[in-house]
């Protein structure tokens, strides 16, 4: 009996020692907000401490993030006392008792009466920097962009250039996706142009340019570029308007609204703009029979003329549902026209057909009225241990009217006279949806794990009639006309793992993609067609900064997916007055596999960044130029097709060069070597191989005298190749002013575009049976002069036109 109750006590002790142990080693997450209990807002990037009960030593310690969270994710049990500190607020201690995860009421804190407000320290950022795969260009810090616009600023980020039409490309690759506040712009390619160079760059904190995107993001050809706006203030109103106006002539007057108090926050914004566009181009087109033969010879000349007026209207409603939920509503609308002429005179040889040369005309017009709008809302909600939820969701709508008109006049031949009409409209609707969840888990890592689901339906109806030179009246032409629907599905499944171990971050993850494309023709169903897409995208991610933050270090990799659009896949012909164009049914998806690596060096005055890349593509879609005998149109002549063009492969390096030796005085230059590497699939049995290597440079100059900012800058670019064409190099100097008056309630700036009038666009064709070439002209030279008030409170000016999405800070 007396053993078998000393063995029950060792039992017992052993027990316990075991339970004591591991109650030791339990670790627990402590969570909450911090908050002004005078206006009812977080108050963000506060101090917080866990403070010892026993010894009153630092145990645990973190800086809340923009909302006032913060998190403990590792707290070993026992008696603390809890310590939050921010300045211009009075220090708050709460006792805490840790036997289990804490997530806290929200802790209000009361403001410091006797606090130092004048003293303000800052540390300022460099003007580009790096983090994971972002390349980040903080426009804030850069002065020398400020009295320009959102266009301006994009240009001045690294890999990216916007040409004189406000089209935006990366390393020269055209399939960018432009994001705002890391969501979706829902603007056409027209209005978010428009919208661009509409935007003040004072309203801008930073461009983040993901040239090799994660799984996290969409399959694309290309990268991604998001626009993060700056932060709003807590309270108090902003209204600011102004307009600008350019020589082109371009006249673009806007206002803005600001209301932000305690937890709401209400943004309105409007404008519109108006402005002429006119271009001259000459050119000539030479097609050659299946035997290389000379067929015909046209040269050309043309002048266009376009008007377009455009408005934007929309709000922006943000409100915290409590202290840990937010509810951001958005809604956009955008009405405009534009009206386009062109008159052509064109000279053509015959060496095959009759007459051997004769001259004609074209006079083409053209018009396009319509209203695209767009809304949608963000949840958010954050979770105990630093965990968050987040749902989205949008639709959007558009409807256009687009008529126009070509006539051809021949000067000897009458009889040859036609006379073409177009009565077309276009509709669109499409809606999205998406939830992502993000986990943070020991160790510095965090898991992502997202879902979405996309779908957009556009119907064409285009109805042409036809009047020869012997008829009195149009007939309708059934062999131009259609009507067609397009139904686009894509839903997807996406993770990512990032990992930190001291200061080499990984991030890796996988996506799944899953897209249907549906045609159908209700007057022609001989033309419908259905296709289904599966890809599953992995993507790599190295990024490492020095202890002393003098160098960081990035390496990627990702293999991405680009389907076929549904319009491409048609087999459809769209006949013009001598030419056509048709998809292609047989196209597949193709893949590209890319691979890049960075290092850049921070100095006190300056920063020096180098980057290589690498990009293979296998079944790269590309638009063909080609020529064939029609029997619509009774002759040989060119044509447009979608076609798998083969294998492409572009090799590149980047140089990124800050120096600013004194404050009022900053010089910069952006370099970049690429080759680009061809092999086509051209026609049965053709293969033909294109190689060459491009480069381009831009260099800044920015200083500062008492009021006034001056800058000026010069791009140059070599020749650049594409799917059986060249460009020529092209070249512009700009240079301007800019001055704030009364305390910055009044800017006014004044800048020169391409001062001598060097931007223009000359194109080569080098397809073996169609040979071009066609300069472009156009007023790139000219003057813009703006004008801007500002009044109430100065700090929201930086929450005003975000273009529908919420602040990355109220996420």
């Amino acid at each position: 009996m007396m053993k078998q109750t000393k063995r029950l006590w060792i039992t017992l002790l052993i027990s316990m020692g075991v339970l004591c142990a591991s109650a030791q080693q339990a670790d627990y997450i402590v969570s909450g907000r911090a908050c002004d209990r005078n206006v009812r807002t977080a108050i963000p990037f506060v101090r917080v401490s866990l403070v010892d009960a026993d010894d009153s030593s630092a145990a645990y310690s973190c800086l809340s993030d923009g909302t006032g969270y913060f998190v403990f994710s590792h707290v070993k049990p026992g008696n603390y006392l809890l310590k939050i500190s921010s300045l211009n607020y009075k220090t708050l201690l709460v006792p805490l008792e840790v036997m289990r995860h804490r997530m806290l009421d929200t802790l209000w804190m009361d403001t410091d009466p006797y606090s130092l407000k004048a003293v303000t320290v800052k540390e300022k950022r460099p003007i580009y920097t790096v983090d994971g795969e972002k390349n980040i260009y903080n426009v804030k810090e850069d002065p020398s962009v400020q009295a320009g616009t959102m266009a301006d600023a994009l240009q001045q980020a690294p890999g990216l250039e916007v040409d004189v039409e406000g089209n935006v490309s990366l390393r020269g690759m055209s399939d960018v996706e432009i994001r705002i506040n890391d969501e979706p712009s829902h603007l056409t390619a027209i209005t978010l142009k428009q919208y661009l160079k509409s935007m003040p760059a004072s309203m801008v904190k930073r461009i983040e340019v993901i040239p090799n995107p994660s799984a996290r993001y969409a399959s694309s050809g290309g990268g991604i570029v998001n626009i993060v706006t700056t932060s709003p203030v807590n309270s108090s109103e902003f209204l600011s308007f102004g307009t600008g106006v350019a020589s082109l002539p371009y006249v673009l007057p806007w206002i803005t609204y600001v209301y932000s108090k305690k937890d709401l926050s209400l943004n309105v914004f409007g404008g519109c703009n108006y402005y002429f566009s006119d271009a001259t181009e000459s050119g000539y087109r030479h097609i050659l029979t299946e035997e290389k033969l000379p067929y015909s010879e046209d040269s050309y000349s043309f002048t266009h003329k376009e008007r377009n007026c455009n408005a934007f209207v929309g709000f922006t409603l943000a409100k915290a549902v409590d202290s840990l939920s937010t509810l951001m509503l958005y809604a956009t609308g955008f009405p405009g026209k534009s009206v386009r002429d062109r008159q052509t005179e064109n000279l053509r040889r015959e060496f095959v057909l009759l007459p051997p040369e004769y001259a004609f005309s074209q006079l083409e017009s053209a018009s396009t009225i319509g209203l695209r709008g767009n809304g949608g809302f963000m949840y958010q909600r954050r979770l105990s241990g630093g965990r968050r939820l987040t749902g989205r969701g949008g639709a959007n709508a558009s409807t256009y009217s687009l008529p126009s008109e070509q006539q051809r006049i021949f000067e000897t031949l009458p009889e040859k006279d036609v006379h073409l009409r177009l009565d077309a409209a276009r509709r669109s609707i499409g809606t999205n949806l998406s939830v992502d969840y993000i986990h943070p888990c020991h160790n510095k890592a965090e898991w992502d794990l997202g879902a979405s689901f996309q779908y957009n339906y556009q119907t064409d109806l285009k109805d042409y009639s036809i009047k020869e030179n012997t008829e009195t009246d149009f007939h309708a032409d059934t062999v131009r006309s259609f009507h067609s629907e397009f139904h686009t599905s894509q839903s997807a499944l996406y993770t990512t793992l990032q990992q930190q171990v001291w200061k080499l971050k990984v991030k890796a993850g996988l996506r799944m993609e899953c897209q249907n494309l549906r045609g159908l023709y209700p007057s022609d169903p001989s033309f419908d067609f259905s296709r289904d897409y599966l890809s599953l995208l992995p993507s790599l991610h190295f990024s490492y900064q020095t202890p002393n933050h003098h160098h960081a270090f990035t390496m990627s990799y990702t293999r991405r997916c680009t389907p076929p659009g549904v319009a491409q896949l048609t087999s459809f012909v769209i006949y013009d007055l001598e030419s056509f164009s048709v998809g292609n049914p047989e196209l597949s998806k193709a893949f590209n596999h890319q691979l890049e690596a960075g290092w850049t060096r921070y100095f006190t005055h300056a920063s020096v960044g180098l980057n290589a890349y690498y990009r293979a593509t296998r079944n790269e879609i590309g638009n063909l130029s080609d020529v064939v005998y029609s029997d619509f149109l009774g002759r040989i002549v060119s044509f447009t097709q979608d076609v798998n063009i083969g294998d492409a492969r572009r090799t590149g390096g980047e140089l990124n060069l800050t120096y600013r030796p004194k404050p009022f005085l900053m010089f910069r230059v952006y370099a970049r070597l690429f080759e680009d590497d061809y092999s086509y699939r051209f026609r049965a049995g053709e293969t033909l191989e294109r190689r060459m290597l491009s480069g381009a440079v831009r260099a800044n100059v920015w200083a500062k005298w008492k009021i006034f900012e001056l800058f000026a800058s010069g791009n140059f670019i070599t020749a650049t190749q594409g799917l059986l064409y060249e460009r020529a190099s092209n070249k512009s100097i700009d240079c301007g002013m800019s001055a704030d008056l009364f305390t910055h309630r009044m800017s006014v700036y004044v800048n020169a575009k391409d001062i001598f009038n060097w931007n223009r666009t000359v194109k080569t064709g080098n397809n073996p049976y169609y040979a071009y070439q066609s300069t472009s002209d156009y007023v790139s030279r000219y003057l813009a002069v703006g004008l801007t008030f500002r009044f109430g409170k100065m700090e929201l000016e930086r929450q005003a036109r975000k273009g529908g999405t919420l602040d990355e800070n109220n996420m």
